[in-house]
């Protein structure tokens, strides 16, 4: 594997990285939805480019024993047909890579190592190399249910919507 550049950011604390061609925006919420019945490591919903994104706070996704604030900072995207953003303390910019180091580092949480595709050397620090595809489909598709669940609420709220305009225009003649 061999990246050039890739989107710095920082979650619960931890240098990451990913593929600057997985994420489509960055977003900075005012406020998110909540997402009932979700995992605790899904934050709520937040409209993004295409209607309603779940929210994954990967720092307690990754790292579920460390304390941490709520995502300031989205990375936007669909991953493998699944629309979502991935919460992170802070989103530092895309950088050079000025090494890549392959093998990940021993010891890691299973739930990290499943979404590592390396450690890589990026504005002067080693950052988890993250496959956002894989943080995005772990969980025997918690995030696309999640999703799912949004997209009805979205299209419910649109039909709502569209009924009470239809009313008014009545109620006006």
């Amino acid at each position: 594997m061999t990246l050039r550049r890739v989107l710095a950011f920082r979650v619960a604390g931890v240098a990451c990285a990913a593929d600057p061609t997985d994420v489509e925006k960055i977003l900075r919420p005012g406020r998110l939805l909540p997402a009932p019945g979700a995992p605790d490591w899904i934050a709520g919903l937040v409209a993004g480019p295409r209607g309603l994104l779940a929210v994954i706070d990967v720092g307690r996704r990754l790292f579920p024993t460390r304390e941490g604030k709520a995502p300031r900072d989205l990375l936007a995207g669909t991953f493998d047909g699944v629309p979502a953003a991935l919460g992170a303390d802070e989103v530092e910019g895309i950088l050079p890579v000025s090494s890549f180091e392959g093998a990940p580092l021993e010891g890691l949480p299973a739930c990290v190592a499943a979404c590592l595709k390396g450690i890589v050397v990026a504005g002067g620090e080693r950052r988890l190399l993250l496959d956002v595809r894989r943080l995005v489909a772990a969980d025997e598709g918690k995030v696309a249910e999640v999703a799912e669940v949004a997209r009805a609420a979205e299209a419910a709220a649109a039909g709502q919507i569209g009924s009470e305009s239809a009313e008014r225009r009545d109620q006006s003649s």
